[in-house]
């Protein structure tokens, strides 16, 4: 793993004594080649060299191969802080750091060596890349085992797990995987806020559609709890969470038509819950004209149009939901409701206005029976 270049001294000699026969073979000769040839010799030794590796160079390949690797450390960092453009002296220094278990501290070695020259960029590239995939299994499999023990156990791979996926994201911090996987970790260990952090920066690289419904999903679902516990104004942040999420998502690709529907579903309960009614009312206008058939979301505008005092066209929503599903309880009390609603009063009105006139043989206006009747048909159904 580690590779340095080193001359002995005994070599050197070697060479030394080899040129000396040479120049003595050549001093016999005595003519003008022979000199012309010493002369380019002797020029050529002044480029004679070698590269030795420093005192601390060569005390840090003997630590480590010792497996002293705080001592290799302690030798390198002096030999970087002596010569900063040492491109393998800083390679060497991430390979040690990792062996130390410090993982941000070996890729600032890297990024120094990288940014000397390209002599390692791909040998570090694979150790990243190893490292990654290493930790990312480690921690999918810490994972599993969590799901499988005792209480004591599953807490001790639960925290396993996270240690694992906090140090694929130190060696890749692009990986939107990674992230996802961060926050289901976090999740279970009940440290929601993190968890979520990690689920949107995991969006923020992947732009995926799936990743923003998860994350509505859990904002949804805590708004509901909150608001069943009476916490009403902290589970309307979450509804708005949720809101905020999904309408980011819109420009993302998504071909899942069933996670589309699930993700309509969640958008419009939450702006029906926050109390927005003009938005939800817009929202759930365009919804029912890109799935017509659907029951739920015609409910849900109708509902809207009634708190907006717009009875004949909540009426209207009411009775399409009776045609697609004649038998479906909710669309029948809707309609039932309403309509009974209406015929009082107009009945009401009749009254008053018979009340009001001072013709003796004034009737009451019975318009509004048949408007009764029919609430009565729908209601019978429910």
């Amino acid at each position: 793993m580690f590779t340095f270049c080193f001359v002995t001294l005994y070599k050197l000699l070697y060479i030394w004594r080899e040129k000396i026969i040479l120049i003595q073979l050549i001093m016999k000769r005595n003519n003008i080649l022979s000199i012309l040839t010493l002369f380019l010799f002797i020029s050529s030794l002044s480029f004679v060299g070698f590269d030795c590796g420093s005192p601390e160079m060569e005390g840090a390949k003997l630590a480590i191969q010792q497996k002293n690797f705080t001592r290799a450390q302690e030798l390198i960092e002096k030999e970087v802080t002596t010569n900063p453009k040492n491109e393998d002296a800083w390679f060497v220094l991430g390979q040690v750091r990792i062996e130390l278990n410090n993982l941000p501290k070996a890729f600032e070695a890297f990024d120094q060596a990288n940014s000397i020259g390209s002599l390692h960029s791909s040998e570090i590239h694979t150790i990243k890349l190893r490292l990654w995939v290493k930790f990312l299994n480690e921690g999918a499999t810490f994972s599993s085992l969590a799901q499988k023990g005792n209480k004591d156990s599953s807490d001790i791979y639960k925290h396993l797990a996270l240690d694992r996926f906090q140090k694929a994201i130190v060696v890749n911090k692009d990986s939107s995987v990674t992230y996802r996987n961060l926050g289901i970790a976090y999740f279970s260990l009940n440290n929601r806020d993190s968890a979520l952090l990690a689920w949107h920066k995991a969006m923020e690289l992947d732009k995926s559609f799936s990743t923003a419904y998860d994350i509505a999903r859990e904002h949804y679902n805590e708004a509901v709890q909150l608001r069943e516990t009476g916490q009403s104004e902290k589970s309307k942040n979450e509804f708005t969470a949720a809101i905020n999420v999904l309408n980011e998502a819109k420009v993302y690709t998504n071909t899942d038509a069933q996670l589309q529907s699930q993700s309509d579903d969640i958008l419009l309960s939450s702006y029906l819950e926050t109390g927005d009614t003009l938005i939800a009312m817009k929202s759930y206008s365009d919804a029912v004209t890109k799935d017509p058939n659907n029951k739920v979301y015609r409910l849900n505008y109708g509902i809207l149009l009634m708190k907006a005092g717009k009875f004949s066209d909540a009426q209207n929503q009411f009775e399409e939901i009776v045609k697609i599903d004649p038998d479906w309880e909710e669309g029948n009390l809707a309609a039932g409701e309403l309509q009974l609603k209406q015929g009082i009063k107009m009945r009401d009105e009749a009254i008053k206005k018979k009340n009001e006139s001072n013709k003796k043989d004034a009737v009451i206006d019975t318009s509004y029976k048949p408007v009764v009747r029919k609430a009565v048909t729908y209601l019978e159904r429910y």
